[in-house]
């Protein structure tokens, strides 16, 4: 591939007053031709004008020289061939040739940068004159596949920590369970104990009459004997028992009181109520 595929040539010719006492270009005069040529890439240019790169200007920061043949005034005129060859955050350095082919007759390396208006310093380059110099990179300069720098991975969204997950750990087989034989009771030492009485009326027994519950009062029956002298006596009790006064009748509206007449004398196991 040629190498001077993407350079920028400007046709210069020789002055006669650049030649000195021994014949040919004065090496000073060279100098002239690089600056003519880099003004004429950073100026001159359509491209350049147009898009009004530069507004500023430009310094030269270096001149890097190598003679190499005699250059003598003919009609002819030069090629001054201008190739970027780094391209920096503010500079490009510049590979200049002075030639008529098939000769070369010196070879710079200038660096040059892009200049503030207001500070009179350097700037950083703008993106729209970064790409007018890239196309004038020389294709040495151009890196390869192989030497451009990988492409950054995408990025792997973050996975959430995964718990180990531990065997459960092995459970002893069930023990048979042998039926076990009934045993007997073992009998209780000492003596019997007492059974509570129960709650109750109180059971008849031998001797002791039958108590019978009739509305709130408790009557006991007496025996069969008992009762006979009973009744006796209440008979005997109501006969000499006197006769009442009459009594004078209350006026009407008042309830009348009646009179229960009592008997002198009562046995005393005689229970009676009005």
């Amino acid at each position: 591939m040629n190498a001077h595929l993407n350079a920028h040539v400007l046709r210069c010719p020789t002055r006669w007053s650049d030649v000195d006492e021994n014949g040919h270009i004065n090496n000073a005069r060279l100098v002239g031709y690089i600056q003519e040529g880099i003004y004429d890439l950073f100026h001159h240019h359509a491209k350049a004008a147009r898009d009004s790169l530069f507004p500023a200007g430009f310094l030269i920061a270096r001149h890097e020289i190598d003679y190499l043949e005699q250059l003598h005034h003919q009609p002819e005129p030069l090629l001054v061939r201008l190739m970027v060859e780094r391209l920096g955050r503010s500079s490009a350095q510049v590979r200049v040739d002075v030639c008529r082919d098939p000769f070369t007759y010196m070879t710079a390396r200038t660096v040059v940068v892009a200049r503030d208006r207001t500070s009179g310093r350097s700037r950083k380059l703008s993106q729209p004159e970064r790409r007018f110099l890239s196309d004038y990179l020389t294709v040495s300069s151009r890196p390869t596949p192989a030497q451009m720098p990988p492409r950054p991975a995408p990025p792997v969204p973050a996975q959430a920590p995964q718990i180990p997950q531990v065997a459960p750990a092995p459970q002893p087989a069930p023990t048979p369970q042998v039926p076990r034989a009934p045993q007997a009771a073992a009998p209780r030492s000492g003596p019997p104990r007492p059974t509570p009485p129960r709650p109750g009326p109180p059971r008849p027994g031998p001797g002791r009459p039958a108590v019978v519950l009739t509305g709130t009062s408790r009557h006991v029956p007496a025996p069969a004997h008992a009762a006979a002298a009973h009744t006796a006596a209440v008979h005997t009790a109501v006969a000499h028992t006197p006769k009442t006064a009459p009594v004078a009748p209350k006026p009407s509206g008042m309830p009348q009181r009646r009179t229960v007449p009592l008997p002198s004398r009562l046995p005393a196991r005689v229970l009676c109520r009005a």
